[in-house]
């Protein structure tokens, strides 16, 4: 079981590796806690001696580390999330106002359909100005509600027998930009279609102790996906915090079904 009350999980996906330096941050979550977003300048930062955080404890980190840590990151960092879906911090912090021109709030494609992934792309850069990509998919919004939240991280590995294909990774940051509710600024556009560009091919190694996995973008214009399962199995768990009759329907026949939701 995972710890309801921390986000280091987040911390540790988003940490660059060593000798490298965050080049450009994509974000996408379906409600955004902006004092929660100011973890990720601060743990990009988190190799400066300027920068130090503990864990989840923002009020632990020195404030001018904090302030320099926004100032370099916000213009690297792009946030998509729900439209409607950015809560109001609790307490009015000054930095905040250097983080919002990294938030974007975007519509689903369908009529009556949520904008619902939670997910982070990373291109990180060294000194030689060679690129390495990681994206990480995550189970909790960008906030600090306490649940259970799991990350999966493909980190880009040029060995890798048999690497996820980064088409679709490629493919789901292009869609983002058009959904937003008012047009990116140039330069953040560009930067989407640089990474979208720069992930196509990259070759990222599936998490040990699998041998191979696939990224699937779900409901978005320009992006087919076929349906991920089959039509019948022999056992079937489904874990979700809200529930439509006619999406249940379309899951696998079997004789043993586990539900696993929220009970309103």
């Amino acid at each position: 079981m995972l710890t309801p009350d921390t986000r280091v999980l987040l911390t540790d996906a988003l940490r660059p590796p060593a000798g490298l330096s965050v080049d450009a941050a994509i974000a996408t979550t379906f409600s955004l806690d902006l004092t929660a977003l100011l973890l990720a300048p601060v743990t990009f930062a988190m190799l400066d001696t300027s920068a130090q955080v503990d864990g989840d404890d923002l009020a632990a980190t020195d404030p001018i580390g904090l302030l320099e840590a926004v100032q370099r990151y916000s213009e690297l960092t792009t946030v998509f999330c729900q439209a409607g879906g950015i809560s109001v911090p609790a307490s009015y912090r000054s930095v905040l106002t250097f983080v919002e021109g990294a938030v974007h709030p975007v519509m689903a494609p369908a009529p009556g359909r949520l904008f619902h992934p939670k997910s982070w792309t990373l291109r990180f850069v060294d000194d030689d100005g060679a690129y390495r990509h990681r994206f990480v998919v995550l189970s909790r919004n960008l906030t600090f509600d306490l649940s259970w939240d799991t990350v999966l991280v493909l980190d880009e590995d040029e060995l890798v027998a048999e690497p996820v294909a980064p088409a679709p990774i490629s493919a789901f940051l292009r869609a983002l930009p058009p959904l937003a509710t008012s047009p990116l600024p140039d330069s953040r556009a560009a930067q989407v279609e640089s990474v979208a560009a720069s992930i196509a091919d990259a070759r990222f190694a599936p998490p040990a102790p699998f041998r191979n996995a696939e990224v699937l973008p779900l409901g978005l214009d320009g992006v087919t996906v076929p349906w991920p399962f089959p039509d019948a199995a022999d056992r079937v768990l489904a874990m979700s915090p809200f529930l439509d009759a006619g999406l249940l329907r379309r899951l696998p026949d079997a004789n043993d079904r586990t539900l696993v939701s929220r009970a309103e």
